[in-house]
């Protein structure tokens, strides 16, 4: 996340899409398994997630 030459172009892909990145958060790595495979956000379409319950997690 420090590295500019990763980031930068992140930045200019969010402010392309109106969105002005403020900060980073870096968030433990999640797993999704689907018998699909998904490409695109659309690819959520119809998907049920199961999510742990939990206050720290949400």
């Amino acid at each position: 996340m420090n590295d500019d030459e990763i980031m930068e172009p992140l930045k200019k892909q969010a402010l392309d899409n109106n969105i002005i990145a403020v900060g980073y958060y870096q968030d433990y790595f999640r797993m999704l398994f689907t018998k699909e495979p998904i490409r695109t956000v659309s690819d959520f379409q119809g998907q049920k997630i199961r999510v742990m319950g939990s206050p720290v997690s949400s």
